[in-house]
């Protein structure tokens, strides 16, 4: 008695789901408007937005001798460097945690974007014309001739974009990736010029190893002038040793900012000059308004009365 009773409500639901197909199909030219409709604003809304190209870089860590015997030195000295005031961690992985940090740093950022003028690039240009390889400014934010900001917004934000914001608008085009297993780092920055999206990430690098360098080196100053003062305090011949041998090390070190130019990281695979766009993804913006003109004219459809 049960089973022949639960029957007809199987039958019912198979019955209503196929009417309501068939509902579907009879309407379809219903359906088919949205979906067209949809997909033309699809295609008008991808074609607005400018295309963007990705320039990517791989470094790694710079691993220096003065780093090594630091370490060594550390397990030997340890206890004493302590004791003068001195700390004598992993130089190579500090000054590698330090130059990730400082690369993501709101302070870095807005000094890099200070010193290339990147404020317009970042917020005043609409797009990139390849023929003419020129940038088109956004003339409703940027005056070109006049050089001026005209956008109009309101409070927080003011004419001329703040430091907080051309941080944000930086950070969005910039991506940082390390490696856990090799340590090695991935640096893309992407803009609406190839060309502009290589030299920028060049050029950051290059400041990034100039920034850390010379604030491990004021580091680096300061241990050296603490040293020579504990040398100068101290009467004990074996405890000068290790301050003179502490010593020698932080020379090397210093010496080794001088003579290089990649004190963070070393390039191992360079600033690439990216040939193709890497967005829009004009395809996905396509189809998803064609899927979202096919449910609203379910929708519609559905409100239909059943034949």
């Amino acid at each position: 008695m049960v089973k022949s009773k639960l029957q007809p409500t199987a039958s019912l639901d198979e019955i209503t789901l196929g009417r309501y197909l068939i509902h579907l199909y009879q309407n379809k030219i219903l359906i088919l408007l949205p979906v067209i409709i949809f997909s033309v604003i699809g295609v008008i809304y991808s074609l607005s937005i400018p295309n963007e190209y990705r320039s990517d870089i791989v470094l790694v860590p710079t691993e220096s001798d003065s780093g090594g015997s630091l370490s060594s030195l550390a397990s030997k000295f340890g206890g004493v460097a302590s004791l003068a005031g001195i700390s004598l961690g992993s130089q190579e992985s500090n000054t590698t945690t330090i130059a990730l940090k400082t690369l993501e740093s709101r302070a870095f950022i807005a000094y890099f974007i200070d010193k290339y003028e990147l404020a317009v690039p970042l917020m005043g240009v609409e797009k990139w014309d390849s023929k003419e390889n020129k940038l088109i400014y956004d003339t409703e934010i940027y005056n070109p001739e006049s050089k001026k900001w005209i956008r109009d917004v309101s409070y927080p934000y003011t004419i001329e974009p703040s430091e907080a914001e051309l941080y944000e608008v930086f950070r969005e085009r910039m991506s940082v990736y390390q490696d856990e297993e090799t340590g090695f780092v991935s640096v893309g920055f992407s803009y609406y010029s190839p060309i502009l999206a290589q030299e920028y990430l060049q050029n950051l690098v290059k400041e990034l190893n100039v920034w850390v360098g010379q604030r491990v080196d004021a580091e680096t100053n300061r241990r050296i002038e603490h040293l020579k003062g504990q040398i100068k305090l101290n009467n004990i011949a074996e405890l000068n040793a290790v301050f003179y041998e502490l010593l020698t090390e932080e020379y090397k070190s210093k010496l080794l900012y001088q003579l290089g130019d990649s004190f963070a990281f070393k390039t191992l695979d360079p600033a690439t000059l990216p040939q193709f766009k890497n967005s829009p993804k004009r395809a996905l913006i396509c189809i998803a308004f064609a899927i979202m003109g096919f449910v609203i004219g379910a929708i519609i459809a559905s409100f239909r009365k059943m034949k």
